[in-house]
């Protein structure tokens, strides 16, 4: 049975206490991942958005909580061999990095090898990706809340990662865009300080390095970061949630790599989160902005001069912490996630393709969902739906044959076909059984 609303199924909590690690299961053409982990109280951490700047051969997502998951692919990979698909795991101040196993299957569930560990700043709160030294490989820039830096790593190409290199930013780094904000081909930086209230600009040499940064006020305590051309001009701009002003503030890009001042509009209480896609399909990039106090979606439709119409809110779920945009039921209108922390689920709204939305539909996840993501995970074109949660035990599967499927509780003769340590805190992955055209598909994820 598949659903014409991008629905996703729901999820089963584990009650028992186990190790820390994730396992994938195969058994018929059934599929299951249970992932665990114990939980940690640090300060929460921010989801990255995807980067429409990047070159369109690449496609990345990044996701986070109080360690940093980010998956990488790079359509390149499948001409040079090297892994298509890795996934990394940033906590305290080390970088984890794994690959994917020799076995993996680019269309079902993604097993990987063990973990390369990377050394980065102190508390690592976000990453993002790009061909920082021109040299066709994708690179990791992460920015490192409390060192008050990012690093940067260049990608080998044997697949592996150069020692991190570190930049000064602003106080409290929190969020971390890339962009070519001067034309010159090199892609820039763009970080969010939380505690200094001001946004950095480290602009690329493309070999690599970067120049000291130079910053702009914001509003109070700006948590996500974005980019786009809003005004229309050619040049890059940026955006910032401010989650203590209760507003975003965005950047016109002069085009040399330089900003105007920040200019500021009203959203929810506590926006905490922040993504720029055309929701009313005018070709102008609008914005959609979690309001973590006021449990609500804020959506701010661009003018396409750089100034945008009032915020329209949506009522999501309690403590909305991040938000993403992908096409669930794929008919051409972008639709929104939201991870609500204190509900412990997730709010998917369709788009109606003016710049509406439909009424919140809410899955169950794990405990204290503090990031949602959106992308491609097993390489079949459908967008596929990954949550990051805070605390929790949560075993976690999909279903590729019958109807649509609860998920099961392990089973003895079930074949785990790999297992690795991945840290702490959880992963929730869900299967979308969608229905467009009268054509019906199906989406996993494992990771």
């Amino acid at each position: 049975m598949t659903s014409p609303s991008g629905d996703f199924p729901s999820r089963r909590c584990c009650t028992r206490a186990c190790a820390r690690g994730l396992a994938i299961w195969k058994h018929c053409s059934r599929f299951y991942a249970r992932s665990w982990a114990t939980a940690r109280k640090t300060r929460n951490s921010k989801i990255v958005i995807r980067n429409s700047q990047l070159a369109t051969r690449n496609s990345q997502l990044a996701i986070g909580n109080s360690q940093f998951v980010i998956v990488i692919r790079n359509s390149k990979e499948e001409e040079t061999m090297k892994p298509k698909l890795f996934v990394l795991i940033l906590f305290g101040a080390l970088l984890a990095l794994l690959v994917p196993a020799p076995s993996a299957r680019a269309a079902g569930p993604i097993a990987f090898a063990a973990a390369a560990n990377y050394s980065v700043g102190t508390n690592p709160y976000a990453a993002a990706v790009g061909d920082f030294d021109r040299d066709g490989d994708l690179d990791l820039v992460v920015a490192n809340y409390t060192s008050n830096n990012v690093s940067v790593l260049l990608r080998n190409s044997d697949g592996t990662f150069a020692a991190a290199v570190n930049y000064s930013a602003g106080t409290s780094p929190i969020a971390v865009a890339v962009g070519d904000f001067n034309r010159d081909g090199a892609l820039d930086l763009a970080v969010a300080n939380y505690t200094s209230n001001n946004v950095s600009v480290l602009l690329g040499n493309g070999v690599g390095t970067f120049a000291a940064a130079v910053n702009y006020a914001a509003g109070t305590s700006p948590r996500s970061i974005a980019v786009g051309d809003f005004n229309l001009d050619g040049k890059l701009d940026i955006a910032a949630a401010n989650q203590g002003s209760d507003n975003v503030s965005t950047f016109w890009g002069i085009g040399n790599g330089t900003f105007s001042a920040a200019a500021n509009f009203g959203a929810g209480d506590g926006p905490s989160s922040v993504v720029v896609d055309d929701f009313n399909r005018d070709r102008k990039p609008d914005l959609a902005v979690a309001n973590q106090n006021s449990d609500n979606l804020s959506v701010l439709l661009s003018n396409g001069d750089g100034s945008f119409q009032a915020a329209v809110n949506y009522n999501t779920g309690n403590a909305p912490f991040s938000v993403a945009t992908g096409d669930f039921n794929r008919d051409g209108k972008p639709d929104l996630a939201v991870a609500n922390s204190s509900d412990n689920n997730v709010s998917t709204l369709l788009g109606n393709g003016n710049g509406t939305f439909q009424a919140a539909v809410n899955h169950p996840v794990g405990t204290r969902p503090r990031a949602v993501a959106v992308g491609d995970f097993n390489g079949d074109a459908k967008p596929d739906l990954v949550v990051a949660n805070y605390l929790e035990y949560i075993p976690l599967g999909v279903k590729s044959c019958g109807s649509r499927a609860q998920i099961p509780p392990p089973q003895e003769q079930l074949e785990m076909i790999h297992s690795t340590m991945i840290g702490l805190e959880t992963l929730t992955h869900f299967l979308n059984t969608t229905q467009s055209a009268n054509r019906a598909f199906r989406q996993r994820i494992a990771v």
